[in-house]
């Protein structure tokens, strides 16, 4: 997977903003060169890393699939729920 995966969204460029280099880079964690250096949308390294804004209700649920039979959310650290 890419370093600027989440760039390919579809939001606003305000929405796209607040995202920036609130995530590690993939490859900056992998101990790998990022191929987008300067320009990469994540963050390399805890200085550069940015705090988001989160909803007041934000991970206040139970995840349904992380919590059900499977134990397995697909959505990983990313999801909007609780595991």
């Amino acid at each position: 997977m890419s370093c600027n995966a989440s760039s390919c969204s579809s939001g606003s460029l305000d929405e796209q903003r607040e995202l920036l280099k609130t995530e590690l880079c993939r490859y900056f964690e992998m101990g790998s060169p990022c191929p987008y250096s300067s320009s990469c949308k994540f963050a390399h390294g805890q200085c550069e890393l940015k705090q988001r804004q989160r909803p007041r209700n934000y991970k206040t649920k139970q995840c349904r699939s992380f919590h059900g039979p499977s134990g397995i959310c697909k959505y990983g650290s990313r999801c909007q729920f609780l595991h």
